[in-house]
């Protein structure tokens, strides 16, 4: 039985990984939750229980925010990675660009 802890929304957003601080790899969403996200990417280097940085793009009544936030691979497959973000905090980066 799988713990959601919010609804699942069907979303294609072009999310980019960083490892290091240096862009790596890029995938596009699948479908989004408050607290998490399904990731299809072509990168295979990320293992369950590990931590990634991510960034993506959300247009929002012709606003521009960028977010990156840090998030924990619970779920690996072949297609794709189950995220789970702690604390998604859209304040400091709204209109503000990519901050790291």
């Amino acid at each position: 039985m799988e713990n959601r802890m919010g609804k699942r929304i069907n979303e294609n957003i072009s999310v980019l990984f960083y490892s290091d601080g240096l862009p790596v790899c890029v995938g596009k969403t699948m479908n989004v939750a408050p607290s998490g996200v399904f990731v299809e990417n072509g990168c295979h280097s990320e293992n369950e229980n590990q931590d990634v940085d991510m960034a993506f793009v959300i247009l929002n009544n012709n606003e521009t925010n960028f977010y990156r936030v840090n998030a924990h691979v619970v779920h690996r497959s072949q297609t794709g990675l189950g995220l789970m973000i702690d604390h998604f905090d859209e304040g400091p980066y709204t209109n503000k660009g990519v901050q790291g």
